[in-house]
Order: structure tokens, then C-alpha cells, then sequence
């Protein structure tokens, strides 16, 4: 630092020089006039070189610039230096005899905010009165040196100005150094970031300088380069690579006489690349919708934000990776980033990943992900089945997923769960339940892949097949003579087929399917003496077989039982009324056998197979017979008289029934009676009418009758009453069976009158059987057309639709050729018929509404169009069916019962009372009339079933 100095002085003065600058504002102002001017004449100029001062000015010590420990203003010595001009003249002539400029100066102590007065005074003029001389003084004049006497403070330079009577003394800070941040000895960027340099000046204490320093840089390093061109305190630097470079910078500041430079400081670069240094799964193989780990290290500079991001392949979206905290790795930084993937899909995966700070990237293939289709669940039968008490089979397989499958697990449904491991992918579970049903169940594996497919199923539980013993006498028969062979039959899967066989024959003598549990039972006739073998084999729905063997003794035949020709079967025989049957013994010659009674059993059966349940038979020598089984009876050795046998039957089910004595031992058999029971003619009810459309029509409503068992009253009479307004009507009709099943009465009208009416049915027996039915009047509009061809068709677009199926009936018909059904029908063809109607039934019951087409569909060619015809075109004739005809010109079908169908009828009490007791009092008549004669004989009647 270069120190100007005044005329010699020891002290470090900062010279000021000052201008003569006259009335100039903020300038410094004349304060004498000029030298040589004595009374008021010009003289010469002074002898000082400086311009004139003021006489005083008031000072201040201020610091420029604090640094670390700001110097105080306080009792600082501040020196002074300035001119005065002293010129000698004849006082007479006025002429100068000498003219010369006199330094003076002084000293001022600032107060304690820095504050300190400056006076510059000068000699006064005077003239000496010995002599003819005058010496005359002016000023002050410059140049005006301030300065502290002490000098600045280390750190600090001097620095001064006046403006007009201000004087300011600064202690500035200096430029003494010059820091680079961030500071060495190397500073790290990331390529393609630019990184920001900058220099702080530093004061001579090492405290940072305020000054305004001009700075100048250098850059080296390959690919090294600024934003712009350096000139600030504060560059922006960058590589294009990774690698090093160099940079210096320097800095220069002078304020007044004080001049400075510093430097250059250096500071080393380092471009440090973004890097993948590990990237892994936690798996490879996995099933679709599980997840993946990944993991993935990172290395570059530090001080930026990292991200990673993974794209999984597969056409799965980016997801973001987690990245953690930075650890230090030498001049790098390194970050762990996590995540998991799902893989929806199956396929191959190759997923990438990128790491990035904004600047620099990397990539890196993850190894390849395999992701197999979901494991699925294959149960094998579909529906395992199994019998109370013994394992059932379950085999459970695993399929799909990622192989090896490593286990298998079965919920039973029954609170038993089964794990099995390895190896796979089949398992074979033996479940044991103790009780019959239909068990929900769970069945689960797991793959390699940590996957569990889980499958709901049913077990199918029945109890154990079993057949129960033969008839107690089984052991004993006689040739010739027919024995009843029955077995109960319980458990297995239905329906069972079973068959009856006998040694020495080449085929069974009896074979059937059950349906239910109970008793399978055929009659056989032994052809001659003999051992036979009896045999009862049974194989149930699954396949499961049970046997029963018998050895039978067959002896010769020693006699007859015929039926008693005194006693004919009885004729028109109503539903809970008795039936009175007699048989007798008689020997090879006819002859009666009065010592014959034998025990065996009376069996009750239909054509079909079934019983009729309830029944009661009445021996009379013993009573009520004892039931062994549905439609069985034991028949004791008492209940025959002199060789004679005298039963009466009834039962409550309408039908024609067979009646057969069987297991009289050492006799054959008679032959198998016929009886036919009708319904109670006397106990009749009506029930559900179908109602189907209000107002004036004809053929419209069915009535359902019944006799109190619940029997159809096929053949009864009923009268219909009918009050309307002003009409009335009655007439007497005949209950009619019903294709589908059942019996009731069409109605010739259901109101003569659009206007609708109320109805009623009687029995003429029993009076009011249910009512009354109030018939609502018709809706507005025009009447629906009448159809001879489909006459019971619904109301509104009915009449087309009606139309509509008689075209597409006859159609079909021709094409097959062949007519419509007449009515006359084999048993088996009736049979298909009513099967044919109630499939027809169910499937418009499903779907709501279907037509001819959805209906062909729907049998799936197990029944030909034609067929369906006939079937649709009976259950619309006889109401069950209603058609509407669709804007498309198309009939469809739906049951008229539905929510917008007729409501069910309620029964009257009134008039269910009066027809109970009608039905009383004709019991009553009727149990009179059977109850015996005034002596006390008696033909059974107290022991008739009493119906509810």
C-alpha cells in the first residue's frame, strides 16, 4: 500500500487536495481575499499554491465497512495541516516587500460517536509603528491534510472528504485476500449442472471486506466452460464430462490513495457422473398380480436431488422408486432406492431403470421377470362325494402359477381344515363327516411364487347305503304260491336301482330305480321245491353297492287262499270311506280248509310303484292291522275265522289301488286285488281360481277343486251362481281333470257383462264351497278378439298373439305332416305330453317371457319343434299360458300369475263353516248307516279312519 506524505511531516498524512472551487455547490468556498489586495487595490496573487479554506468544519469518524471487530470512533487524535499566506508591504507606497506561505496545523479528539470540530485559524495583520512596514495575513489556504495521528487500524486504510464545512475521516476496509466458495480443496459437480463459484473479498484481519473489489477468472479442464463471460464476484461453471479442471480467480480495489491486489486463489473442479453401482430383484419368477422388490444404488455428486424410476416392461406404467438418504463415497454420494412392482399380466418382463439429478442420468437393465398365470385350483371329481363315517375323496391339483406347486390346503365345510406339502402339484384329501348334506368347502394351493388360489366346492354327503332285513318268513314258501320279497332300503345317493333274483333264473325277477328312501318289494312265485337262493342287489347314484341273500325253503303247495265270493269288491269307493275284501281257503277239490290261519302281511300298491299313504286296514278277528312299513301290513294267524279272512281298507289317497295277501307260508298267494278310490264327493273345495282378465268374456277363469284330502274331484258336480248388475246366473256343471294335474271347472263366462258381478260355487250336497269372488268390471277399450283356435288367450294384444301362434302352429305342422294331437293317447305318450307341458312351464317361469324360438332353444333338440308346438299350444288353450303379440309381429309367452295377475281367493268363513257342517251331518248320517243293526252286530264301521 502506497502512503502519500506532507512537506516532511513524521506523521502519515492523506493528502486532500483541494480546488479552488468559488461558489461551487458542496465546494469549498474562498474564506480571505486575494493577496496584495491592500485598501481595496489588487495585488498579486498569495504565495500558497492552494485554494482558500473555510475557518472551521465540523468533523466525523465514521468506519467503512465493519469486518469481524469494527475499530471505535471514540478519542481518536485526528491531525491537521493547512496554509496561511503572510505578505510584508510599505505602508506608505503600498508595495510589497515580501510575500511567502506559512504551514501550520493542529490536533482534534473525536467524541465517543466519532464527532470532532476542526478550527483553522490565522495570525492577525498588523503594521509595526517604529518602522514603515505592515504584515499582512490570509487563509487559510490548501492543501487541507487530515488524518488520524495513530494511522488506521490494521485492516483498515484512511480516507477522507469534505463537502462544504463537513469533514469526514473513514477508516475503510482494505482488500487483503480472497476466498473461493465453495471452499477447496475440491468443489464437485454434477456434468450438465451449472455450478455457481464465488469469491469473497477478505479485509486484512481475515474478516470478509465490504469493499466493491473487481475480480478476474481463468478456467481450465477439458470441457470445462462459463455460463458467461467472468466479471462479477460470482461465476457459474460446468462440465460437459466427467473429470477435473481448475479455477482461479483475483481481485482488485483502490479507494483514494489506497490501491490493492490480491491473488489469485485457486480452487479444484471435479464432474463426477451419475451411476447405477447395483440394481436387483428380490425375484424373477413370480405369478401375475404379485409384487417385485427392486432395489437400485446409486452413486454421483453431492448436493443434488436424486430420483429413480423403473419401468417394469410388459406394458406395466413407470413407477417411482424411493430413494433414501445419502451416504458419503469418497468425493460421490451414494442413495438406496426401493420399490415394489406389481405384474398384472403374464408374459416375460424386462425391466429397465433410470437414475437421474435433473443433469446427469443413468440406466440399467434389471434381469428378466417371468410372470406365470395366476394358480388356479382343479378339484377332481367336480363334486366329491362321500358316505357318513368313511373318508371321502378330494383330490385337489395345482394349476397355472409358478411351478413347483409346495402345498395344498382343504377346509372341509364340516370345522376340519388339511394342510399338505410337497412335492406337487396333486393332493388327495379323505374328509370324514358325520352327518349327511351338501358341505361347502374351500380348497386352496400355493405356488413357488408365495401365490394361494383358493376354489369353493361341494361335498356331497349321503349316510351309508343300507338295505334292512327280508321278511321274517322268508325262509319257508310253498311252490306255486306267490311270496311278497321287500327290503327297506335307506342311504346312497338317489335315485338307486335295485334288482330282485332268484337262483336258477337267467335273468332278475324284478328291477327298479327308487327315487327315495323305503321299501323295494316285488312278488315271486317259486316254480317248484326246492332250495333258492333269494338275492336283493342295490347300486346307488355314485355307483355304491349293497346285497342282501336269503335261503329260501320251497315246499309243495297243500292249498289255496281264493277270494270269498260273498264278499265282491265295493263299487265306487270314496277317499276315506272303508272297503270291505274277504278271502277263504280252499284245498286242491274246492273244498273249504276251516283249520287254515297262517300269518303274513297286506300290501297296498299302485300301478306306479307307490303307496297309498296314509291307509288303514281293519282284520276282523284282530283290529287295526299293525303297519311294518309304507303300505305294509302285518297280518296275524288270528285274523282268520274258520278259514276265512275279512278286512276292511281305507285310505285317503284317490287311485286305483292293488291289494295283495302275501307270505302265507305253505301257500300260494291269490291273486292281486284291484281297487279303485275316488274322491270325497261329500267334502269338496275350490281353491286358487285363475282369473284372467275383468269384465264381459267367456272361458276366462278355472277353479280348482278338491275333496278334503286334497284329491282331485274329478267327476264331481258343482252349480255356479252368478249376480252381476241386473243378471243373474246359475248352472250346474262336472269338475274335469286338468292336463298338468289336478281338476276344476271351466267357466262358461265369468261375467255376462262387462260390467263384472260377483260369484260364487256350490257343491249341492254341501252348499257355499268358496266365495264370493267379486269379478271386476272390464277395462275401457275395444274387446279382444275371439279365436276358436286359441280360445283362452290373454286380454288386450292377445287376439294377434293368438292369432300369431295358431299360424306358426299350423305352419309348423305342415312341414312336418302330420295333424294336431286328437286327443287319443297312449299312456306313454300322455306321459311326454304332461312332461313335455311342465318343462315348457318352468322354462317361461325363468325367463319371464319367451317365444316359440327361445323355447327350441332351450330344449336344445331334445324334444322337435313340432313337439313344443303342440305342448305351447295346449297350455295357451287352456289358460295356463297367456300370449301377447310384440311389435315385431312375434307371439311370446308368460304365466298370467305374476304380480299383474289375479289375486289369490280368499275363503269365506261363513261359508267354510256352513260346508263343514254339511259335511258333518252326512259323517253322521253316514256312520248311522254303517254303525250295525238294534242287536248289537257289527260290520266293522266303528273302526273306520275319521277324517279332518
Amino acid at each position: 500500500m502506497s502512503v502519500a506524505t506532507c512537506r516532511g511531516s513524521p506523521v502519515a498524512w492523506v493528502a486532500v487536495a483541494v480546488a479552488l472551487l468559488c461558489a461551487a455547490p458542496g465546494g469549498i468556498v474562498a474564506g480571505a481575499r486575494p493577496a496584495g489586495a491592500v485598501g481595496g487595490a489588487v495585488g498579486p496573487l498569495s504565495a500558497c499554491a492552494g485554494g482558500p479554506l473555510r475557518n472551521a468544519y465540523a468533523g466525523a469518524l465514521v468506519v467503512d465497512g465493519g469486518g469481524a471487530a469494527a475499530p471505535g470512533r471514540g478519542n481518536v487524535s485526528i491531525g491537521f495541516d493547512y496554509d496561511y499566506d503572510r505578505t510584508v508591504v510599505n505602508r506608505s507606497s503600498g508595495a510589497v516587500l515580501s510575500r511567502s506561505c506559512l504551514g501550520t496545523g493542529g490536533n482534534a479528539t473525536t467524541a465517543a460517536n466519532g464527532s470532532f470540530a476542526v478550527s483553522l485559524p490565522i495570525p492577525a495583520s498588523s503594521c509595526d509603528q517604529f518602522t514603515d512596514r505592515c504584515t499582512q495575513f490570509s487563509g487559510p489556504y490548501g492543501p487541507f491534510a487530515v488524518a488520524p495521528t495513530a494511522g488506521a487500524p490494521t485492516g483498515y486504510a484512511t480516507n477522507v472528504s469534505i463537502v462544504g464545512g463537513n469533514l469526514t475521516v473513514a477508516f475503510v476496509a482494505d482488500l487483503g485476500g480472497i476466498r473461493l466458495l465453495p471452499s477447496g480443496p475440491v468443489a464437485v459437480v454434477s456434468p450438465g449442472a451449472w455450478e455457481p463459484i464465488r469469491a469473497v473479498p477478505l479485509m486484512g484481519n481475515g474478516s470478509v471486506s465490504p469493499v466493491a473489489a473487481t475480480f478476474n477468472w481463468s478456467l481450465s479442464g477439458a470441457g470445462w466452460q462459463f455460463l458467461q463471460p467472468p466479471g462479477g464476484p460470482e461465476v457459474n461453471v460446468s462440465a460437459a464430462a466427467a473429470g477435473f479442471g481448475e479455477l482461479w480467480a483475483g481481485a482488485r480495489w483502490s479507494r483514494g490513495p489506497a490501491s490493492f491486489s490480491v491473488g489469485p486463489a485457486n480452487l479444484t473442479l471435479e464432474a463426477i457422473a451419475t451411476a447405477i453401482v447395483a440394481a436387483d430383484e428380490n425375484r424373477t419368477s413370480v405369478d401375475a398380480g404379485d409384487l417385485v422388490a427392486v432395489s437400485v444404488t446409486l452413486s454421483g455428486a453431492p448436493g443434488y436431488t436424486y430420483s429413480a424410476i423403473e419401468r417394469p416392461g410388459l406394458d406395466g406404467p413407470a413407477r417411482a422408486l424411493a430413494c433414501g438418504p445419502a451416504t458419503a463415497a469418497g468425493a460421490a454420494e451414494q442413495r438406496t432406492c426401493t420399490g415394489t412392482i406389481p405384474y398384472p399380466t403374464s408374459g416375460i418382463a424386462a425391466p429397465t431403470v433410470v437414475v437421474t439429478n435433473g443433469y446427469s442420468s443413468a440406466t440399467a437393465a434389471l434381469p428378466n421377470v417371468t410372470v406365470a398365470p395366476d394358480p388356479t385350483v382343479a378339484i377332481a371329481p367336480a363334486t366329491p362325494y362321500g358316505y357318513v363315517g368313511s373318508p371321502a375323496t378330494v383330490t385337489v391339483r395345482g394349476e397355472n402359477g409358478t411351478g413347483p406347486f409346495v402345498g395344498a390346503c382343504l377346509a372341509s365345510g364340516a370345522g376340519s381344515t388339511t394342510c399338505r406339502g410337497g412335492p406337487g402339484p396333486s393332493w388327495t384329501f379323505g374328509p370324514v363327516y358325520d352327518a349327511p348334506g351338501a358341505f361347502g368347502a374351500l380348497a386352496s394351493v400355493q405356488d413357488a411364487a408365495g401365490t394361494n388360489s383358493t376354489e369353493p366346492l361341494t361335498v356331497d354327503i349321503a349316510a351309508p347305503l343300507a338295505l334292512g332285513p327280508f321278511p321274517a318268513n322268508l325262509s319257508q314258501a310253498a311252490a306255486g304260491a306267490a311270496r311278497f320279497l321287500s327290503a327297506t332300503v335307506s342311504g346312497g345317493f338317489l335315485p338307486l336301482r335295485y334288482w330282485w333274483n332268484v337262483s336258477g333264473a337267467v335273468a332278475p325277477i324284478a328291477t327298479g330305480v327308487a327315487a327315495a328312501d323305503g321299501t323295494v318289494a316285488t312278488l315271486w312265485v317259486p316254480a317248484s321245491p326246492g332250495p333258492i337262493v333269494v338275492s336283493l342287489a342295490v347300486v346307488d347314484a355314485k355307483g355304491t353297492a349293497a346285497a342282501r341273500v336269503q335261503l329260501v325253503s320251497v315246499g309243495n303247495d297243500p292249498a289255496e287262499v281264493v277270494r270269498a265270493t260273498e264278499n265282491p269288491p265295493a263299487a265306487g269307493a270314496m277317499a276315506g270311506s272303508p272297503i270291505d275284501l274277504g278271502w277263504a281257503a280252499v284245498d286242491g277239490a274246492g273244498a273249504a280248509v276251516p283249520t287254515f290261519a297262517a300269518p303274513g302281511e297286506v300290501v297296498l300298491a299302485g300301478l306306479n310303484g307307490t303307496v297309498p299313504t296314509p291307509a288303514w286296514v281293519n282284520a276282523s278277528g284282530a283290529g287295526p292291522l299293525a303297519p311294518v312299513a309304507p303300505g305294509i301290513f302285518a297280518l296275524p294267524a288270528a285274523a282268520w275265522s274258520l278259514g276265512a279272512l275279512n278286512l276292511s281298507i281305507a285310505t285317503t289317497v284317490a287311485g286305483t289301488w292293488s291289494v295283495a295277501l302275501v307270505g302265507l307260508p305253505g301257500v300260494p298267494s291269490p291273486p292281486v286285488e284291484k281297487v279303485a278310490v275316488g274322491p270325497d264327493l261329500a267334502a269338496l273345495q275350490a281353491y286358487d281360481p285363475d282369473v284372467l282378465r275383468a269384465g264381459g268374456r267367456s272361458n276366462e277363469t278355472f277353479w280348482h277343486i278338491r275333496d278334503a284330502f286334497g284329491n282331485p274331484a274329478v267327476g264331481a258336480e258343482v252349480q255356479v251362481d252368478f249376480a252381476g248388475p241386473g243378471v243373474s246366473y246359475d248352472r250346474v256343471t262336472t269338475v274335469v281333470a286338468r292336463p298338468l294335474g289336478g281338476a276344476g271347472v271351466w267357466m262358461n263366462f265369468s261375467a255376462p257383462t262387462a260390467g263384472g258381478g260377483v260369484l260364487e260355487l256350490v257343491a249341492p250336497l254341501t252348499g257355499i264351497l268358496v266365495g264370493p269372488l267379486v269379478v271386476p268390471a272390464a277395462p275401457p277399450g275395444p274387446a279382444a278378439p275371439a279365436s276358436s283356435i286359441v280360445p283362452y288367450a290373454l286380454a288386450g294384444a292377445a287376439g294377434a298373439a293368438a292369432a300369431a301362434v295358431a299360424v306358426g302352429l299350423a305352419r309348423r305342422r305342415a312341414a312336418a305332416r302330420r295333424p294336431p294331437p286328437d286327443g287319443t293317447m297312449s299312456e306313454a305318450e300322455l306321459r311326454a305330453f304332461v312332461e313335455g307341458r311342465d318343462r315348457v312351464i318352468r322354462l317361461v317361469a325363468e325367463a319371464g317371457v319367451a317365444d316359440l324360438a327361445a323355447l327350441d332353444a332351450a330344449f336344445g333338440g331334445s324334444a322337435p319343434p313340432t313337439a313344443v308346438s303342440d305342448w305351447v299350444a295346449s297350455l295357451v288353450a287352456d289358460g295356463t299360458l297367456g300370449a301377447r303379440t310384440g311389435p315385431d309381429g312375434v307371439a311370446r309367452f308368460c304365466l298370467p300369475h305374476g304380480a299383474d295377475g289375479p289375486a289369490r281367493v280368499v275363503v269365506d268363513p261363513a261359508a267354510a263353516d256352513r260346508a263343514a257342517a254339511a259335511r258333518a251331518a252326512l259323517l253322521e248320517d253316514d256312520g248311522e248307516a254303517a254303525g250295525g243293526d238294534d242287536d248289537g252286530s257289527s260290520d266293522q264301521a266303528g273302526s273306520r279312519p275319521t277324517r279332518s
